[in-house]
């Protein structure tokens, strides 16, 4: 048996537990800070499910292929396909139907939701049909990065398993933006414009190569399916920046109160912190984050980027 990544080890051994003694919960939300290390822990899971060998999960037998080629005839697996990015009731009608039919193979059956916070509130509300009242030796797997999206009545009916991997591929390193954060002149609002777009270019790069990837393994993927998920990649990342720009900012807020160091985000740039902290009152630094808040709604406009990130910038430079 292949080990787990040491860092999900702890669920890993919990769900392994729970299978071996018979206890596996009928429904499971993943959730990681990146969707495809929760995406990976949920393929681990089907394959311990499916695995023809003693020593489950092998990852060689033609069980555990083709569940990681998304082939296995007995699991459904549903992910936002419409450009609105929803996974809309019926889909989830298919879920039911085919979790209350009799598997192929006569043992589990197992559907899995990929970016499940994307359910509609009334898909949402048609899956707890399934959760109430689950067919025998059947599994649904919620996997997401959001889990607080989903409703509450969805996330009672589930058992909660939390992974994460020590650095997040979704998440864009802007270091270098930060030596112009916040912008003080329209010169280093164009430069971090520039910073910000190479790297997102360069990451989504990356993105499409892995995806090319998984074309070339086998992994038949429908075009509405790519396009989906390179719409929700580049949202991913547009986000992160968005989330680091505001930690930056916060960690100011907190240089400005006297807050320990070993309590601050970004503790090895507190010299240039501290010089910003110094610069700006308390005032100027929560009006940028509540600028940098409305930046990400702005973003899921059909606005271009680099324009969206200029306009804000722009109303930083005091």
């Amino acid at each position: 048996m292949i080990p787990p990544p040491e860092n999900v080890m702890d669920s890993w051994q919990g769900i392994e537990q729970s299978f071996h003694s018979g206890k596996l919960a009928h429904a499971y939300i993943i959730e990681g800070g990146n969707i495809k290390v929760a995406e990976n822990f949920a393929t681990r899971i089907l394959q311990l499910l499916f695995c023809k060998h003693d020593e489950a999960p092998c990852e060689i037998c033609s069980s555990c292929s083709s569940v990681g080629e998304r082939k296995h005839v007995d699991v459904l697996c549903l992910e936002p396909e419409s450009k609105s990015r929803q996974i809309v009731v019926s889909d989830v009608e298919e879920v039911i139907a085919r979790m209350n039919r009799t598997s192929f193979e006569g043992g589990w059956k197992a559907t899995v939701l990929l970016h499940a916070d994307r359910l509609n509130p009334v898909a949402e509300n048609k899956l707890l049909k399934i959760l109430e009242e689950p067919p025998s030796r059947s599994l649904l797997l919620l996997v997401t990065d959001n889990k607080a999206a989903l409703l509450p009545t969805i996330k009672s009916r589930c058992l909660h398993v939390y992974c994460k991997e020590g650095s997040e591929s979704g998440v864009l390193d802007i270091e270098n933006a930060l030596d112009f954060f916040p912008p003080t002149t329209g010169l280093e609002v164009g430069l971090l414009c520039n910073i910000i777009s190479a790297a997102l270019s360069q990451l989504l790069g990356n993105r499409n190569e892995a995806m090319e990837m998984e074309f070339t393994s086998g992994v038949e993927l429908r075009k509405e399916v790519v396009e989906a998920r390179l719409s929700a990649d580049r949202k991913l990342i547009q986000e992160s920046v968005v989330i680091q720009l505001v930690r930056w900012l916060h960690d100011v807020l907190s240089v400005q109160a006297g807050i320990d160091e070993k309590n601050i985000y970004f503790h090895d740039r507190v010299g240039q912190l501290e010089s910003i902290a110094q610069k700006y009152t308390a005032d100027d630094i929560l009006m940028m984050i509540r600028e940098l808040e409305g930046l990400k709604l702005r973003l899921d406009s059909n606005l271009p980027e680099q324009y969206v990130f200029e306009e804000v910038f722009r109303k930083m430079v005091l």
